[in-house]
């Protein structure tokens, strides 16, 4: 299972293009040292793949930078997309799938605005997702655990301990 999970994070959409205006544009130098647990790191251009090995249940955090959707940014700050905007796309896209999306809400830091949401992708699999924007570039950092609780934590701990390692 845990193999399946992992490839299918590996496998994940691409987001492709150059994240030049964040702070830390290499995440190989992301410090995993802050995290809780025992993690390795795959550094994969502009993505970086962490599991850990000795939390309970499956989890990982893939990291991922780059160019923004043109106006998302803008639209963000400008308050004309709204996290009620995203949860209505994210519950969605979960009813097409048979997922759920239990809530999605703003989260910003430093300078960089965006939003945090929280969804079912599977049976016995949930993930927390920040979403960031900053100088038309995207942080995407999906954090997965075989529990929500699990998800929501190394989510917290992710963007208490990653992101700001990357934003300015």
């Amino acid at each position: 299972m845990k193999k399946l999970i992992a490839t299918t994070l590996l496998a994940s959409m691409s987001l492709g293009g150059p994240a030049i205006a964040m702070q830390l544009t290499d995440l190989s130098k992301v410090d995993t040292k802050a995290l809780a647990g025992k993690w390795s790191a795959k550094p994969q251009g502009k993505r970086l793949v962490l599991s850990c090995s000795d939390c309970k249940g499956f989890t990982a955090i893939d990291v991922q930078l780059s160019k923004a959707p043109l106006g998302m940014e803008d639209r963000v700050r400008a308050g004309k997309t709204t996290a009620q905007t995203m949860l209505d796309i994210c519950k969605k896209n979960a009813a097409k799938s048979g997922t759920e999306c239990y809530s999605l809400k703003k989260s910003n830091l430093k300078n960089a605005v965006g939003f945090v949401s929280d969804v079912k992708i599977s049976d016995n699999i949930y993930a927390n997702t920040y979403t960031l924007y900053q100088d038309h570039q995207l942080l995407l950092m999906r954090c997965i655990a075989s529990s929500r609780a699990g998800a929501k934590r190394v989510g917290a701990l992710a963007f208490q301990k990653i992101a700001p390692q990357i934003v300015r």
